[in-house]
């Protein structure tokens, strides 16, 4: 027992060290007779001889806010109704950096069979995973004008990231009890780059001088990959061929593994720790990269920047009544903003790895107590995420969890879900914030994982 403890505090303070983000924490994950288990956990040993599942097997979406809350734009009156938008305290409320991250997961082929000394996996899922950050800049100009950032030490500072990528992943498992006490599970992953976007650079600086003249500066770098080749000329995305080919998806070709182990002290204690998705996808020329640049297109240009000293009385007047000439004013101005094109040759990025620690306490065969560390690496900052979770299988039909997590900034996922046993399929439904289903605009995120899978069930196990 003082083993365990003095284990599960070692893997506890390295997780919260290493600062990693938190995956969609999913009920399933917990769920003793759900197959789907697997999904983080490669080396759970399931109690069948097999599983199949097409198309419906496993849908799964995530969607995190961290930061944007929609009830602190508004005022309300006495009988507790909107009646004023205020932008000033939305902005006020926001973090200097605030994130938005989602994931959607659809599992288009998966089976497993148990061998003589194993349990063997397959399966074929199309996923897509986006991460995002936004600096509270852009809100507080919005709400406040420029007003509020006079002088050159004190800039709007506009910082947006985005990471977004999709692919297919087709996937080789295998899970075995290397001992009577040790399982261990892994997955070789074929990877086949769909698209990406992602932000080398973009930030926006905008300096209000005493006498209140604009001057704006720009750093933008945006990396576009799709599977077939294409331009961006005039605004507008032209592929280098008319029709798409199959062949087009294997240009992108990636490798990626998961690895887990399980640890079973006794009857009643359990240690489990695994990697996911740790990875990379290698791109081959099919994707261009945008630089933003502020080009010379007259007055306005000051030496790489735009230099805005206001406008006279009859220009005032002109924009005001004359419309063919307030359009090309303003179509000017948006003149001076220009990207430049050029192929972004091949390149590799990282998979978002998923890295959790987990110690299990199993009262009986019944009821299960499980508390789990986990963590997810995109590139765009860190949240550790803690999930206490309740497992109960009754009468070996109904598989339930309630669980509840707490990431950074965000305190309130009450997660529910069920797994129903019939002969030979499974039908579940589970979410890690059932309190987003009925406020999903003032939530720390919306999460789901549903399908029907069909098993047999291995006799030789119970």
């Amino acid at each position: 027992m003082n083993k365990l403890v003095k284990t599960l505090c070692f893997l506890l303070y390295s997780l919260v060290v290493v600062q990693l983000k938190a995956q969609d924490v999913s009920p399933v994950d917990f769920m003793k007779t759900n197959p789907y288990q697997l999904k983080n956990n490669p080396s759970a040993d399931l109690p069948y001889d097999s599983h199949f599942s097409v198309g419906i097997g496993n849908i799964c979406g995530d969607f995190r806010n961290l930061d944007f809350r929609m009830d602190n734009m508004f005022r309300y009156d006495a009988s507790g109704k909107p009646s004023v938008i205020d932008l000033k305290n939305f902005a006020n409320c926001l973090q200097p950096e605030n994130g938005l991250n989602s994931t959607l997961d659809l599992e288009v082929l998966g089976f497993g069979k148990r061998l003589r000394h194993g349990y063997l996996t397959y399966s074929h899922r199309v996923r897509f995973q986006w991460a995002n950050n936004i600096s509270d800049d852009l809100f507080q100009f919005a709400a406040s004008g420029n007003t509020a950032f006079v002088g050159y030490d004190n800039p709007v500072d506009v910082k947006v990231g985005l990471n977004a990528l999709c692919f297919q992943e087709f996937a080789l498992g295998y899970q075995i009890k290397a001992t009577s006490q040790l399982s261990v599970g892994g997955r070789v992953k074929l990877l086949l780059g769909v698209g990406e976007a992602k932000t080398e650079a973009c930030n926006v600086k905008i300096i209000t001088d005493e006498d209140y003249s604009l001057c704006i500066e720009e750093d933008l770098a945006l990396r576009l990959t799709s599977p077939m080749p294409f331009q961006i000329k005039d605004n507008k995305i032209e592929f280098e061929n008319s029709r798409f080919n199959v062949a087009d998806l294997f240009h992108s070709p990636g490798v990626g593994i998961d690895l887990a182990a399980e640890y079973r002290f006794d009857d009643h204690f359990g240690l489990l720790a695994a990697v996911n998705d740790l990875g990379f996808i290698h791109w081959k020329k099919t994707g261009v990269m945008l630089n933003g640049q502020i080009v010379d297109n007259g007055q306005f240009y000051d030496n790489g920047t735009f230099l805005f000293q206001g406008i006279n009385v009859s220009e005032l007047q002109k924009i005001l009544s004359d419309n063919e000439y307030r359009n090309k004013y303003f179509n000017d101005m948006k003149d001076y903003f220009d990207f430049e094109t050029e192929n972004s040759g091949d390149y590799t990025t990282m998979l978002h790895t998923n890295i959790l620690l987990r110690g299990t306490y199993a009262l009986n065969d019944k009821h299960r107590f499980i508390a789990q560390f986990q963590g997810y690496c995109s590139g765009l900052g860190v949240r550790p995420a803690m999930t206490l979770a309740y497992n109960a299988t009754l009468n070996k039909t109904f598989d339930l969890c309630a669980s509840y997590s707490m990431m950074k900034r965000s305190f309130d996922n009450l997660g529910l879900g069920f797994t129903c046993n019939l002969k030979f399929f499974h039908i579940y439904a589970a979410t890690n914030n059932i309190i987003g289903c009925f406020k999903p605009l003032n939530t720390s995120g919306m999460n789901f994982q549903l399908g029907i899978v069909f098993t047999i069930v291995d006799k030789r196990l119970h």
